[in-house]
């Protein structure tokens, strides 16, 4: 079977939100994904896009209420959007033909000249700067930066000029060590990043053991980060997060937005918005972006706290990912007339799943399975593969009278093919059970 066309993957990009512009990278990173996947992985390289291209396809995009631009959420490999030639006209296009359009715009910021960005600020495009540390000579060697101090640079020139920015740090102690990670964050807080993402680094079976962090790593990561949160006043978060319940806890709050006005802080748990109690984390972020003023309670805290705000408009609170109640709604729509339904994820999703479950009254049982193909620290949802269902099956059977698989939907493209091409149809051959992939109720969200 051949693989969907190169036009499809750019729809099917447009329909999240993402504008793919170039595969091209002027940075050899150590921590790369695409460096140490395994063969067999699908991932699609586009060169730079023409302009008329990329203006043809903004129509694509006029659903979206954010566009992301040289984020890796796709099959495409995203590369550093500041070698495109034609980035300027790009970027204006969007603001003529989507104007109001919020854009964030990831970089790591070496190429980020005056211009580019005095026009950025003046189209009010968000940046999220992968700076990954504040040292030149930290940042040449893990990401092949041969003009690192640019990179540096981009974030004084974003602060001089009013740029919406977030920073982002690959945290890699075993190469540069904990205090460079700490240094990197306190340079990104000093010039007014909004929030600060410390990603924790993910391995596969192939990643070279001089990169492959030590036992106690999340935990000194997890100690360092708090410490940094409570020292800078601004969100510092750790990725992927770790949620082990539901509650709609704040891990930050950015300067400036609606929610440190109203009194929201760092650690505050939101009990109710508007009056009825969120979900979840998530439902909590989507419930304050999409109201106008919303009325928020605080467990711990008397009174209600108004957010002065738009519909649309960010609150200013930072949550970590933890369930989305359309992927719910989503699950207890395919599950209708089954007996004995069984919903396949990740090691990381299991516990979280069964809690969003259990809160919404859907009777399915939830099997995490490994993710034997990339291994390594590999546990999200989005990297499983169809072998990896079929051989944890092998090994351990859904229990008896499972007349229902559920299976992950973002491990699936919307050919319904894994990131190895495999369809999920050989799954029901080996197990002889049907499967569907519950695509989220996006009217829940």
């Amino acid at each position: 079977m051949s693989g969907p066309s190169r036009e499809a993957l750019l729809y099917a990009a447009a329909r999240e939100g993402v504008l793919p512009l170039t595969s091209h990278c002027n940075a050899a990173c150590v921590f790369c994904s695409h460096r140490f996947n395994p063969p067999g992985v699908e991932i699609h390289h586009l060169p730079p896009r023409p302009l008329d291209e990329v203006v043809a396809s903004l129509d694509w995009l006029a659903g979206a209420e954010k566009i992301i631009i040289g984020e890796s959420v796709t099959r495409i490999n995203e590369g550093e959007p500041l070698t495109h030639p034609d980035l300027v006209p790009i970027l204006e296009a969007i603001g003529n033909r989507l104007p109001g359009r919020r854009v964030r715009l990831t970089t790591n910021g070496s190429l980020l000249d005056a211009r580019t960005a005095s026009i950025m600020a003046r189209l009010g495009v968000e940046l999220v700067i992968s700076l990954n540390s504040a040292n030149p000579r930290v940042r040449s060697q893990i990401m092949g930066d041969t003009n690192a101090a640019a990179g540096l640079e981009a974030v004084e020139l974003a602060a001089r000029l009013g740029i919406t920015f977030e920073g982002s740090l690959v945290a890699l102690p075993e190469l540069v060590g904990y205090d460079d990670v700490a240094e990197t964050v306190l340079f990104l807080a000093g010039r007014g990043a909004s929030c600060i993402r410390v990603m924790e680094p993910g391995f596969t079976r192939l990643t070279p053991a001089a990169l492959v962090p030590r036992p106690g790593t999340r935990r000194r990561l997890e100690q360092l980060v708090a410490q940094l949160r409570a020292n800078t006043g601004i969100p510092v978060i750790l990725e992927p997060p770790h949620p082990r319940d539901l509650r709609a806890v704040v891990e930050g709050v950015v300067s400036g937005s609606p929610a440190q006005s109203a009194g929201i802080q760092a650690g505050d748990l939101v009990e109710t918005i508007d009056g009825s109690k969120p979900f979840s984390r998530v439902d909590a972020f989507a419930r304050l972006v999409k109201s106008r003023d919303p009325k928020v309670t605080v467990k711990g805290k008397s009174g209600q706290f108004t957010l002065a705000k738009s519909p649309g408009q960010p609150a200013g609170m930072v949550l970590c990912w933890d369930l989305a109640v359309g992927d719910v709604a989503g699950i207890a729509e395919s599950v209708v007339g089954a007996r004995q339904p069984l919903v396949i994820t990740s090691r990381l999703g299991g516990r979280i799943l069964r809690l969003g479950l259990a809160r919404a009254g859907i009777a399915a049982g939830v099997r995490p399975v490994p993710s034997s193909f990339f291994g390594g620290s590999i546990a999200c949802a989005g990297l499983l593969t169809t072998g990896d269902v079929v051989a944890h099956f092998r090994e351990h059977p859904p229990p008896p009278g499972t007349d229902l698989l559920l299976l992950p939907p973002r491990a699936f493209d919307p050919w319904n093919r894994d990131l190895t091409g495999r369809s999920y149809r050989e799954i029901e051959r080996e197990t002889g059970i049907l499967c569907v992939i519950p695509r989220p109720n996006q009217e829940q969200e």
